[in-house]
């Protein structure tokens, strides 16, 4: 039974606090928030629908279209990272391979 979870591919994908999509992201937690108690308090099922709408357009309008392409830019970054599709990753492979081809140089010069 598996009873963990990796979640590398999500590192690091929230934005600096003090950047735009930060502030963002941080108002946009504010109005879940306060919604999300909001919605614990409801009446009934059509409140909670109606509040439900009201926090998506309150964080529509304060950009949370910005803050998930910010977020999705990151995740599909550690993704390439992760799945060594990128410059970097095949640079490393490349080194290795030519100190492998040093080592097995230098083993047949030291036999001979």
């Amino acid at each position: 039974m598996e009873t963990s979870f990796n979640t590398t591919q999500f590192n690091n994908i929230d934005p600096a606090p003090d950047s735009e999509e930060g502030i963002i992201g941080q108002q946009v937690g504010d109005v879940n928030s306060e919604y999300f108690g909001k919605m614990l308090f409801a009446k009934s099922d059509e409140e909670v629908l109606k509040l439900i709408e009201e926090a998506k357009t309150k964080t529509n309008k304060l950009g949370l279209e910005k803050l998930l392409a910010y977020k999705t830019k990151k995740w599909q970054e550690n993704l390439a990272l992760i799945n060594g599709s990128n410059a970097y990753s095949q640079r490393r492979k490349d080194i290795r391979l030519a100190y492998i081809l040093f080592l097995c140089d230098i083993s047949k010069q030291t036999s001979s």
